[in-house]
């Protein structure tokens, strides 16, 4: 009938689990979110609580504190540098070279000389006008880029 189908089922404990963790299971099926545990940490927490061997740590008591997993601790190692800390040496590198390539080359002197020892008139260009408003710098720097741009 209808009544049966909207009647909620009664969803039994597993079984030949232990005790403690069937009823966690049981907490967690539980129709009432109040009933159920408020976070998957606080679910981790309490699951560590129940496993008997030592594959696992428990987690902290303070919720600031806890893991997101909870992992056995990993054996200490040396580490190989990493391929981004690699790569970001490099970078530097090439930027560093780069500056001393437009140094050696007179660039960046803002003198007007270029590397061949002549002298080159730098161009002259009016500031941008200022205005008022928003809406007329916004103007005005419209005009500005069209008179100065090639």
């Amino acid at each position: 009938t209808l009544a049966e189908l909207a009647a909620p089922a009664r969803i039994p404990p597993p079984e030949g689990v232990p005790p403690n963790l069937a009823r966690l299971v049981m907490r967690c099926l539980a129709e009432e979110p109040a009933a159920r545990p408020p976070s998957a940490a606080e679910l981790a927490h309490e699951l560590a609580a129940l496993l008997p061997d030592g594959r696992t740590l428990a987690l902290p008591d303070h919720p600031s504190q806890r893991a997101t997993q909870i992992l056995a601790p990993r054996e200490t190692r040396p580490r190989r540098p990493r391929a981004t800390l690699v790569l970001a040496a490099v970078a530097v590198a090439a930027v560093l070279a780069g500056a001393a390539a437009a140094l050696a080359l007179g660039f960046g002197s803002g003198s007007g000389e270029s590397g061949s020892g002549r002298t080159v008139p730098l161009a002259r260009v009016a500031p941008v006008p200022h205005a008022v408003t928003a809406q007329e710098q916004a103007r005005a720097i419209a005009a500005w880029l069209r008179r100065h741009s090639r």
